[in-house]
């Protein structure tokens, strides 16, 4: 009795769309949300088969899916876009049994991922925008924690699809020279102890695999909740080393101080 009404409290007041096949393929139960994702009055799904719901192909591919549930047992997780819509809805169906461990249909969750999807697809824009800026003129950008963690660094142009932040932070380090490596660390430490902007220069294996001089620069900002970050940016400097040795040479030739 508490769990049917438990069940009717949620169908009513739950922020996703949930709904249940029965075993014939038909909408045993669905609340207003799923009928809102499905784009149908909710009258229209409750007892009707999936066929008669949705258009042809996708009726097909739902039938497919969920014959799969309840075969398998294994829960699923579809994100999904109605043609011609812009929503993006991630779909979840796992398999409902009764008390003897019988199989008496599919129950769904329908969760709406717009907003997900779109900050996703902006971030990789960015990346891409970061990509053809490191290619062009290259000023990699980065971030750490007032610790000194790095959290953030800009995109490799070269950087391989679904990269994790972490993985790309260790493809940055393994490009520094090994001889630089224990310099900018202590270099790094003091600045974050004492909280001095911090300003360097190393070797670093470029995406050509020449060996280029890079500064790094950064200063650290407080954000609104009171949490301090560096933010800095390495770029490329090996023009100006390489004048700065010559003119290094040409004194040393001339014996000026």
């Amino acid at each position: 009795y508490l769990r049917q009404h438990q069940l009717s409290s949620l169908y009513t007041n739950a922020p996703v769309g949930l709904a249940f096949l029965d075993l014939d393929m038909r909408y045993a139960a669905a609340n207003m949300q799923f009928a809102r994702m499905a784009g149908r009055p909710l009258g229209e799904i409750v007892d009707a088969h999936v066929e008669q719901v949705y258009a042809p192909d996708i009726a097909a591919w739902i039938l497919q899916a969920s014959r799969r549930i309840l075969d398998s047992g294994e829960i699923s997780r579809i994100e999904f876009r109605f043609p011609g819509r812009e929503e993006t809805f991630l779909v979840v169906g796992t398999r409902v049994t009764d008390e003897t461990a019988q199989p008496i249909g599919v129950s769904v969750v329908t969760i709406d991922i717009t907003d997900r999807k779109r900050a996703e697809d902006e971030m990789r824009d960015r990346d891409a925008l970061y990509r053809a800026v490191v290619e062009l003129g290259p000023n990699v950008l980065w971030v750490s924690g007032a610790d000194g963690t790095l959290t953030y660094i800009s995109p490799a142009p070269q950087e391989p699809e679904g990269c994790t932040m972490e993985a790309r932070m260790a493809a940055w380090y393994a490009r520094m020279h090994d001889d630089d490596i224990p310099r900018v660390r202590a270099e790094w430490s003091s600045a974050v102890q004492t909280q001095d902007a911090f300003e360097t220069r190393f070797r670093l294996r470029w995406f050509d695999d020449r060996w280029r001089w890079v500064s790094s620069r950064a200063t650290q900002r407080t954000a609104a909740d009171g949490t301090r970050s560096w933010f800095g940016v390495f770029t490329d400097i090996s023009r100006q080393v390489e004048l700065e040795d010559q003119l290094a040479r040409h004194a040393r030739g001339t014996g000026l101080p």
